[in-house]
C-alpha cells in the first residue's frame, strides 16, 4: 500500500522506471529517472493548492469563448516557452469575467502566464506560489472533457511501440523548458498513464472531489508501483497530482489518435 501524503511534507527520493516513449532524451534505453524532489514548496499549505485549483478549475469551465489558436499555444505547445504564456496571458485578459481570485490589475504581458504569483501573505513562511501551471492545467482537462469526454485508453495502446514513439517525440519536444524535477514528474506520471490507462482515465473523468476520484487516484498509484521503483510511500499533493495525470492522458490520447491535438482546427486552418 502507497501512502498518499501532501507534498508539503516533501517527496522522498525514488527510482523511477520510464516506459520506452520517455526515454527518448537518454542515451540508455533502460535508463531511470531518480525523483530527486527538492523541498521548495513544503510549507505551502494545502488550503493555498485548493484555492488555487478551483479558482482555476471555475476559470476554465467560464470561459467558453477562448480564442483556439491561443488555447493550441497553451496546451499543445512548449510549457514555460514565451508563446505559450503570451497565450495563456491573452486568453486570461480576454476572459477577464471568468478570472475569480488572485489576479493584479495593470500588470504587464504576460504576467498571467508566467507565474501570477498569489498573495499569501497569511501563510506561515510567504514563499511565492504560481497560480499560472494551475490555470493550464485546467484548461487541459477542460479541453479533455470537451473534445474527448469519456474517451478511454487501453494497455493494448499504450504498449503499442508506434504510440509509445510518437508519444516519445512529442514530450522531447515539448519539455524542453521545464526544470529537471518537473521533467522527472511527467516522466512518472507518463509512466504511470501508459502502465494503468484504464485508472487514469476514471482519475481524468470523474469529478474532482468525487470519492471515485480519490479511489481512482490511489488505484493508479497502487498498479503501478514500477514507475515509482516500488517505493513504500509517497508524498504527494493530490491537486498536482491529477494535473500531471492530465497532462500525461492527454499525450497518450493525441498519441494513441496520431493527431497533432485534440483541439479542433483553428477556422483558417480549415481545408
Amino acid at each position: 500500500m502507497l501512502f498518499l501524503i501532501a507534498l508539503a511534507a516533501g517527496f522522498l527520493p525514488v527510482t523511477v522506471a520510464t516506459p520506452v516513449s520517455a526515454q527518448q532524451s537518454d542515451a540508455k534505453s533502460s535508463a531511470d529517472v531518480v525523483v530527486t524532489g527538492k523541498k521548495q514548496r513544503e510549507e505551502r499549505t494545502a488550503g493555498a493548492v485548493t484555492a488555487l485549483d478551483e479558482y482555476s478549475v471555475r476559470f476554465a469551465r467560464c470561459a467558453k469563448k477562448v480564442d483556439i489558436r491561443l488555447l493550441h499555444k497553451i496546451i499543445d505547445g512548449e510549457p514555460y516557452s514565451s508563446p505559450s504564456q503570451y497565450a495563456l496571458d491573452r486568453a486570461i485578459r480576454t476572459n477577464m469575467g471568468c478570472y475569480m481570485g488572485y489576479h493584479t490589475p495593470g500588470s504587464p504581458e504576460p504576467y498571467y502566464g508566467v507565474c501570477n504569483a498569489i498573495d499569501n501573505h497569511a501563510y506561515r513562511f510567504r514563499l511565492p506560489v504560481c497560480r499560472a501551471p494551475y490555470d493550464r492545467a485546467a484548461l487541459v482537462a477542460e479541453a479533455i472533457a470537451r473534445y474527448a469526454p469519456d474517451v478511454r485508453l487501453t494497455k493494448t495502446q499504450t504498449m503499442n511501440v508506434q504510440v509509445q514513439a510518437r508519444l516519445g517525440a512529442r514530450e522531447k519536444q515539448r519539455n524542453r523548458l521545464r526544470p529537471l524535477t518537473e521533467r522527472q514528474y511527467v516522466a512518472v506520471t507518463l509512466c504511470m498513464v501508459g502502465n494503468a490507462p484504464e485508472a487514469a482515465a476514471d482519475l481524468v473523468h470523474n469529478n474532482r472531489s468525487s470519492k471515485l476520484q480519490k479511489s481512482a487516484a490511489d488505484r493508479l498509484i497502487e498498479e503501478t508501483s514500477e514507475c515509482t521503483g516500488d517505493a513504500k510511500e509517497l508524498k504527494i499533493d493530490r491537486v498536482e497530482f491529477r494535473n500531471y495525470v492530465v497532462d500525461a492522458f492527454y499525450s497518450w490520447l493525441v498519441a494513441a489518435r496520431n493527431v497533432p491535438s485534440l483541439l479542433p482546427l483553428p477556422p483558417d486552418q480549415h481545408s
